[in-house]
């Protein structure tokens, strides 16, 4: 989780009609708020809301339920919504249910797309297989709470934060083969423009997980070019400014190196302003991080690469 107790924001959502209405009579009545998390458009929009701009506009709400941590955690989502007058609507086109429905009342629950046979058990909406999401491995660690608020009434979930939900529409983009997915491109864009500091980001970011180098060579594919100025024009002229300086911040991932030598610890870095990376509790026998020391030009485990300038070249081995 991206955020401590005391740091929970609280974000007023505009109406108490749906979609907004179903998540919010959710939350309030979920125990645990990891059980899940809320994607799509509407997650979109609750970043928006928090910055004080606009998103997309959308009806549905999409969730990502969190079968990897919580057993039962389908069951206890589904019979929610079902106290709530949604009930199960079997898909007809695929072998997967995914949609709950109450009236003209939307909810498409999802779950991770990369399910081994024994966690596809969880992963059934009323008997019925569950639809993967593109993405959602990862989210699931980068993930924050937020507490929404409409009048009196409030109550704390579990969304992707800003990386999370950056790269979680990447993949949907690149995964999605029918329909209109250019919205998915919109919303990377504003997302991207949200990141306040990309370099502090960039470290969160794994060299090693071919996930994070395939979502990251997608997002420069597509938005780094100049022909995709068209996904940029719902944004204001520093919106653009720091989404571009974000997505070239990231690039440099695919200049690291792919590969590091396996190390009895794996470090847990995190940026510290200025010139130095704070180096965190060591665990495990893993294959370490590539950890940068991007202002001092050279890899922070052993110090044995020396790095490019943004968007040029290569990593070169130290002499």
């Amino acid at each position: 989780m991206n955020n401590s107790q005391q740091d929970i924001p609280v974000i007023d959502i505009p109406a108490q009609t749906h979609p907004w209405s179903t998540v919010l009579a959710l939350a309030e009545a979920t125990d645990d708020p990891t059980d899940w998390r809320l994607t799509g458009g509407l997650m979109v929009q609750l970043h928006a809301m928090a910055r004080g701009t606009e998103a997309r506009p959308t009806t549905d709400a999409d969730l990502l339920v969190d079968v990897l941590t919580h057993q039962h955690a389908v069951r206890r989502v589904e019979d929610l919504l079902k106290s709530l007058g949604f009930t199960t609507h079997v898909g007809t086109l695929s072998d997967y249910t995914t949609r709950m429905t109450r009236g003209t009342a939307v909810v498409d629950l999802l779950v991770d797309n990369h399910l081994s046979p024994f966690l596809k058990n969880r992963a059934r909406l009323d008997g019925h297989p569950m639809l993967g999401m593109p993405g959602s491995r990862k989210t699931v660690a980068r993930s924050m709470l937020v507490t929404l608020r409409y009048e009196d009434t409030q109550a704390t979930m579990c969304i992707p934060d800003v990386l999370g939900a950056l790269l979680m529409k990447i993949a949907s983009w690149r995964e999605t083969h029918q329909g209109d997915r250019s919205r998915h491109l919109y919303d990377a864009a504003l997302l991207a423009s949200m990141i306040d500091d990309p370099r502090k980001e960039l470290l969160r970011l794994d060299c090693h997980s071919p996930s994070d180098r395939r979502n990251i060579k997608t997002l420069t594919e597509q938005l780094a070019g100049d022909d995709a100025d068209d996904y940029f024009d719902p944004l204001s002229p520093e919106q653009v400014a720091q989404a571009k300086m974000a997505i070239n911040e990231f690039s440099r991932l695919l200049a690291m190196p792919r590969h590091g030598v396996r190390q009895r610890s794996i470090c847990d870095n995190r940026l510290r302003y200025g010139d130095d990376v704070e180096r965190g509790k060591l665990r495990g026998d893993a294959k370490a991080w590539c950890t940068w020391m991007l202002d001092e030009g050279r890899w922070a485990q052993g110090a044995n690469y020396n790095a490019p300038a943004a968007g040029q070249g290569t990593w070169r081995r130290a002499a």
